[in-house]
């Protein structure tokens, strides 16, 4: 949830200032270092708002984009509130990419052009990841983390980082005994990085001593704006750098010493000049130390995919979904329709693309965001049918039904509903089988009745006007037939609805469990009988052998959508 109102951009620096001053005040820096190394994708004002709110926080993101990952917000969580720009396009002049001035036009006026930019910051809430449940979310900083302390990696880590800072960088760097206590140091007049081959016991402090001078390199040359400030001051910067760095990897801090920090404290516009700048330095070390080891990377990634990629193939090979949807700039909507394996409800979901991810997720009709990797082997969820593909709207004639292409079986030690191929499951394991044949007899209620919401949101849809009374009075037959099924199975006769009496009958029974029987449901229609929402069902369960007898047209058939019902699915 957003705030309302719009901040200015004196406004976020006199708060960050603030901010910048308590931390100085409380003795946190380290605290606003940690933040910066676990959340390096923030700016440093943001990382100040979450160091004051959550200090702890390692993995932040706002309440849809965790249930994109399959992970909920705990109830009850506050959030941690941080500012995002609220962007407009306005006019700004055209420069020129060679010269870098302004364009004008044959007049000598300067030409514009309209250009999204910052106007403002309103706040957001995000929530760290210790604030939400669910699917576990594999980071790949932590399996870096784990290499890391393995001597024999990170001494190949140290060998590589500097040939790469040395043949990629033009850095010059030599290894070479050093003065007692010198583990390294930066020559700005020579633009040369020492370590020291004497006072360093092992690659490990190696390392961390060529973060920290390589970060003087980028800092202070000859150059920079920076390079005539005091030497406390350029300490700072560079232990702050080594520190975000080392704390990133998981290496050991304790015997960094942020020991220069009380000069920043008496100048708080540098001090924010000089953490933007560590910001900057140590996300660049980050990226390149992760280039080093992308083999690496990539397959741990490739490893933390696999589901993610097996439901990918199942979609295409096995449901036979094109290819072309999972193009990531494609924007036409492909539609399925699946079943939760665990109580059987019956949901359409959308395929979308979420660009943070770069990953496909379900977003559902009942309001709840699910990872395309639930529909792999071991997944939540299972695929019953495609309702759309690529804007096209898929025959409801040919749909697979739960009474007609999947069964109770028995496999290992459990009962599941599974197709007769034996290639979807669409239940969890039941130990006995009449609670199994249960969940079927439901799920396939839930389908019909489902099949009837999708219709009545297509109904304006142009490749069913043609055979429109045929497929509704298909899947009013359908619905009749399962709910009828179902309550003659829990009762001493058969039943069958007729018309429009199964879809009122049929969600009475999703929304109630306990009603099992033709008698369960009269009774519950005549204890409610007081309230006018449920005189249809009264009409609806009178058993056909009560009602008097009535001459119908043939092929007449009255098919009526229950709108609160509807209302309820839709929901």
């Amino acid at each position: 949830m957003s705030s309302t109102k719009l901040l200015t951009k004196d406004d976020v620096n006199k708060a960050l200032e603030k901010s910048l001053s308590d931390i100085f005040a409380n003795d946190r820096f380290k605290d606003l270092l940690k933040v910066m190394a676990n959340n390096k994708s923030y700016s440093l004002n943001n990382s100040l708002l979450i160091v004051a709110q959550k200090p702890t926080a390692t993995m932040t993101m706002g309440y849809k984009d965790w249930k994109k990952l399959g992970r909920q917000v705990n109830a009850g969580e506050k959030g941690i509130r941080i500012l995002a720009p609220y962007m407009k396009k306005i006019d700004v002049e055209k420069i020129d990419p060679k010269t870098k001035q302004p364009i004008r036009d044959e007049k000598g006026n300067v030409v514009t052009e309209k250009r999204e930019r910052p106007i403002g910051y309103f706040q957001v809430s995000v929530f760290d990841v210790s604030q939400t449940q669910g699917k576990e979310i594999p980071k790949i900083k932590d399996f870096v983390k784990f290499n890391m302390q393995d001597d024999d990696y990170i001494s190949k880590l140290y060998k590589d980082y500097k040939e790469f800072l040395i043949n990629t960088k033009n850095n010059v760097i030599d290894e070479r005994p050093t003065e007692e206590g010198v583990a390294g140091y930066y020559s700005r007049a020579n633009d040369e990085i020492v370590i020291s081959s004497t006072e360093n016991k092992n690659d490990t402090e190696k390392f961390q001593v060529l973060v920290h001078e390589y970060a003087h390199s980028l800092l202070h040359h000859k150059e920079s704006d920076l390079k005539d400030l005091p030497r406390g001051h350029k300490e700072a910067q560079a232990e702050s750098v080594a520190y975000v760095v080392n704390q990133y990897y998981g290496l050991d801090t304790s015997d960094s010493s942020i020991g220069y920090i009380a000069h920043w404290s008496k100048d708080i516009k540098l001090a924010k000049q000089a953490l933007n700048e560590v910001r900057h330095v140590s996300n660049a070390i980050i990226d390149d130390i992760d280039h080093l080891q992308k083999e690496k990377i990539q397959s741990f990634y490739k490893d933390q995919n696999k589901d993610y990629d097996a439901a990918i193939k199942h979609l295409i090979e096995y449901h036979g979904i094109n290819e072309k949807v999972f193009d990531p700039v494609n924007n036409t909507e492909t539609r399925l329709q699946l079943i939760n394996k665990e109580n059987g409800y019956i949901m359409s979901a959308k395929l979308e693309y979420n660009p943070k991810t770069e990953s496909f997720y379900f977003k559902t009709n009942r309001n709840l965001i699910e990872p395309v990797s639930e529909v792999a082997k071991d997944g939540s969820l299972a695929v019953l049918n495609v309702e759309k593909e690529m804007d096209h709207l898929k025959e409801f004639k040919t749909y697979s039904r739960i009474p007609e292409h999947f069964e109770v079986q028995k496999v290992k030690d459990a009962y599941v509903i599974q197709s007769s191929n034996g290639q979807d499951i669409i239940s969890k394991g039941f130990t006995k089988k009449e609670d199994a044949i249960e969940f079927q007899k439901r799920a396939a209620v839930a389908q019909a009745l489902h099949q009837s919401t999708i219709l009545n949101i297509e109904k304006n849809n142009a490749e069913l006007q043609s055979d429109m009374q045929e497929v509704r009075t298909e899947i009013e037959d359908q619905i009749n037939k399962t709910v009828g099924d179902y309550l003659s199975s829990h009762s001493k006769k058969s039943f069958r609805p007729i018309g429009s009496s199964g879809i009122t009958i049929g969600w009475t029974l999703l929304k109630n469990p306990n009603l099992k029987t033709v008698e369960d449901v009269k009774a519950f229609a005549e204890q409610n009988k007081h309230l006018p929402s449920y005189k249809k069902l009264q009409n609806a369960i009178v058993h056909e052998d009560d009602k008097p007898e009535k001459k119908e047209k043939p092929n007449e058939k009255k098919v009526v959508i229950e709108e609160e019902y509807e209302q309820i699915i839709e929901r």
